[in-house]
């Protein structure tokens, strides 16, 4: 939902010590709707957190092998770019967005995990893809394919 790798990794760590938690009040069935309905809130509580913290990045010198500097950038740009254009979606649509597009959700399933109703879910979905298409027109120009 447009983390980090380690903020993502912290995330997801948070994700199941709550499913841990709620282990036993989570339906059969369910529990993959408890665990992405637990990510987007856990998301949002980042993405508040973080928008009050200055961070700095530390090098961690333990990871070895790395991939080479300019694939690393290219990477680097690549998913700036796209953290930027999914970052200007509305709040209400980029949930959905991020469940359809990356998770492959179905509409029933992410008005299920957000507790919206099925025609909120299919209008913000709507709405979403309409919004980033603009957005990477208007990064991008005709340049996209």
């Amino acid at each position: 939902m447009g983390f980090s790798t380690d903020r993502a990794d912290d995330a997801a760590q948070s994700v199941f010590l709550v499913a841990l938690e709620a282990l036993p009040r989570i339906e059969n069935g369910k529990e993959r709707a408890f665990l992405f309905s637990t990510a987007v809130r856990v998301a949002y509580a980042l993405r508040r957190k973080q928008s009050r913290e200055v961070l700095s990045e530390a090098l961690d010198a333990g990871q070895a092998p790395l991939p080479s500097p300019d694939h690393l950038t290219d990477q680097k740009r690549a998913r700036e770019m796209l953290d930027a254009v999914v970052g200007r979606l509305g709040a209400d649509v980029r949930a959905v967005f991020l469940l359809a597009e990356f998770e492959q959700f179905k509409v029933p399933e992410i008005a299920d995990v957000l507790g919206i109703p099925l025609g909120t879910a299919a209008s913000r979905l709507r709405r979403g893809r309409e919004q980033f298409h603009a957005e990477v027109e208007r990064v991008f120009g005709g340049d996209h394919g």
